[in-house]
């Protein structure tokens, strides 16, 4: 199968291999056995901690995804005492406000987690911001999250590599 570009120019890849991601956690969706697939006008795509595209079911406006997934897509995962994240942990009061009969809703997920999201079923696209604390934090400090973006010549860069200077970021999409 040929590859195709995805966000950030990382290349997509076919629906049987972890190429599929296009994220620095194929090794981690490969290990959970997650099935990918290759970039269509079908696919979903999730911009969270990286950019994937999950085998993604729709019911209305609510992406649906395989609560497995969750640790991949969102550095999550749903277990008996709520979401958690290493040892950390989020109780969920209402874990059948989560449950689908498909999975679980990504949207009712970044809500527990305080997590903005935007979603638009048309174009299978979700993005979930950073959490409400974070940002205010962030704005509190006055700095800048350490984001990761790719340069002209296509290598990963964190802005951190510049820290104590004055950065522009200049950013544009063809979409």
């Amino acid at each position: 199968a040929r590859s195709q570009r995805g966000i950030g120019s990382a290349p997509v890849g076919p629906c049987s291999g972890p190429s599929g991601l296009v994220s620095g956690t194929a090794k981690a969706a490969e290990s959970a056995g997650v099935t990918l697939m290759t970039a269509t006008a079908d696919t979903t795509t999730i911009l969270a901690e990286a950019v994937t595209t999950p085998v993604v079911t729709w019911d209305g406006d609510h992406p649906i995804v395989d609560p497995s997934h969750l640790g991949w897509i969102l550095g999550w995962e749903l277990r008996p005492e709520g979401l958690c994240r290493k040892e950390v942990c989020v109780p969920v009061s209402d874990r059948s406000s989560l449950d689908h009969p498909d999975g679980v809703d990504l949207s009712a997920v970044a809500d527990a987690l305080g997590r903005p999201v935007l979603v638009d079923a048309d174009a299978h696209l979700v993005a979930i911001g950073a959490a409400t604390t974070h940002r205010q934090q962030a704005m509190g400090d006055r700095r800048a999250p350490d984001a990761a973006v790719f340069d002209l010549q296509g290598d990963r860069r964190q802005l951190s590599e510049w820290s104590g200077t004055r950065r522009l970021l200049v950013a544009f999409s063809t979409w």
